[in-house]
């Protein structure tokens, strides 16, 4: 039987997060939450068992950010207060030791919520139902949108103080964004209506003020309502031009506005191309819209790598950092010290991804054969062999500190454990590349794939196989690693001078 969706259960990283696999639990309401808005055991024990079962990330259903004006149900969830939060914080210590990463879902019901249960008129962007038969809401001021703005990224923050990797922001199906955004229910004329920018704004609000709460790392999605299937509704057409405006987001550090470059839309356009093609493969939709838009033209930028002489200075930095710390940084360069040279060594002796690094477990190192196994984009695995240096480091590291080591819970087979006992996410080795390679090379910006591009390139000037560099690498298009890896410099085009005959001497 032929497998149509091949990497359902294979890795995937998102900003520094990185799931196990790719189910994921939709939020659905349970009805579990007491009328006070508390997590119940019963609901624990709901969430754990989902987790138990091998979910890679479970996004918990809806909670209030207003109470009781944003209500939309008497056994709704709340996080309007920090009474919430250790009870939530229960939640996802549960789930995480299933291995399960946590999302949740944050929302104001607006005019879906009725006045039997909150005890006032509901809010909305227009005196407009949110359905048919529904309450006679009342318009909001603009300080009340301002304020709401604000009630969601503070939700967003506890949310992340009480241990959920993802928060979700929902503007879909009826619900207060939603009331904005859709024409059927907005009739504003300020700048929160009329034009689509304006319907959209109050929704750009929320997200600045989500992302500005919860910093840069923690992803943030965004439920829609792509098509309301209503007449003079939005439709996916809509919900395109919706894009353009909330391409842009606010710096948190001096406030100035910027907009995705050509890389980020180009992100952007994919997922969306990606996203309503299968629709339209599956006969979902009857024609894909994201086909008439033109991605944006990449432009190839100068590749950043070390020299021979900066790889050697970086490795040499980090065994003898500890000559210039005291105190407590020295206690802390010393219980990882072993781990990051072998981290380092091995991203600069093998190429492999930040997000195969860290997935990888003790049962992947073969130092019989000098390999590791690891998982690729696709779900694919590989066996990547190691030279004498990297072997050295390796089991240096797994015979000293990670023999010693007691992992937590569901951690117990990563190779790389964080100081919390926890395998390494893609965000710490990051910091910890960055952090050691400032010292060393100060005006080149080092990531770990500033590693990967040092190793495909010095394996191309040594074997000068752009096959192999990229068969190591993991290409599945060799013209991607000759735009990335293998630059070929002045000295080896010099070759070419000499290295054809055109008669015999």
């Amino acid at each position: 039987m032929k497998n149509n969706f091949p990497h359902v259960f294979s890795p995937l990283t998102i900003r520094g997060m990185t799931l196990k696999n790719r189910v994921v639990m939709m939020p659905m309401g349970s009805d579990f939450a007491g009328h006070d808005g508390e997590l119940s055991d019963e609901h624990i024990k709901y969430y754990e068992l989902r987790a138990r079962g091998g979910t890679g990330l479970i996004m918990v259903e809806n909670v209030c950010v207003k109470y009781p004006e944003g209500s939309n149900g008497t056994t709704q969830l709340r996080l309007d207060k920090d009474c919430y939060i250790p009870r939530l914080f229960t939640l996802t210590e549960a789930c995480h030791r299933q291995g399960a990463l946590m999302g949740i879902q944050i929302n104001h019901a607006g005019a879906s919520a009725m006045s039997s249960r909150i005890g006032m008129q509901p809010v909305s962007a227009s005196r407009f139902p949110s359905k048919a038969g529904g309450e006679i809401p009342r318009g909001l001021s603009k300080e009340e949108i301002t304020s709401i703005a604000k009630d969601y990224g503070t939700a967003a923050k506890r949310a992340v103080n009480a241990g959920f990797d993802v928060v979700e922001i929902h503007a879909g199906h009826s619900y207060l964004i939603s009331q904005f955004l859709s024409p059927t229910t907005n009739d504003r004329t300020d700048e929160f209506g009329g034009s689509a920018e304006n319907r959209a704004r109050f929704c750009r609000m929320v997200i600045d003020e989500v992302r500005k709460a919860v910093g840069p790392r923690v992803p943030i999605s965004l439920r829609l309502s792509v098509d309301e299937l209503v007449e003079g509704g939005n439709t996916v057409e809509d919900c395109l031009e919706y894009l353009e405006y909330l391409k842009v987001y606010k710096r948190d550090e001096d406030g100035e506005l910027i907009t995705n470059g050509e890389k980020g839309l180009a992100r952007k356009m994919s997922a969306l191309r990606s996203f309503y093609g299968y629709y339209f493969k599956h006969q979902i939709i009857q024609k894909n819209p994201t086909l008439l838009v033109d991605m944006p033209k990449l432009h190839d930028k100068a590749i950043i790598r070390l020299d021979t002489d900066e790889v050697a200075l970086l490795l040499d930095f980090v065994e003898s950092a500890g000559d210039h710390l005291t105190g407590q940084a020295l206690n802390y360069y010393k219980k990882t010290r072993d781990r990051d040279i072998a981290i380092l060594t091995l991203l600069l002796g093998t190429g492999i991804r930040v997000s195969e690094c860290v997935g990888l477990d003790l049962k992947d190192v073969d130092f019989k054969n000098n390999g590791i196994t690891v998982t690729r984009k696709g779900g694919n695995q590989m066996v990547v062999y190691f030279g004498d240096e990297v072997a050295g480091a390796l089991e240096n590291y797994i015979t000293g500190d990670r023999e010693a080591a007691t992992p937590l819970s569901g951690h117990e087979q990563a190779l790389f454990l964080s100081t919390q006992r926890k395998r390494m996410g893609v965000q710490a080795v990051e910091n910890m590349v960055k952090k050691y390679a400032r010292q060393v090379t100060p005006n080149k910006k080092i990531t770990p794939h500033k590693l990967r591009s040092t190793y495909g390139t010095s394996l191309y000037k040594e074997t000068g196989d752009i096959y192999l560099v990229a068969d190591v690498l993991g290409h599945k298009d060799v013209n991607t690693t000759k735009k990335h890896y293998a630059a070929i410099d002045d000295t080896r085009r010099r070759k070419a001078a000499s290295a054809v005959k055109l008669r015999e001497l």
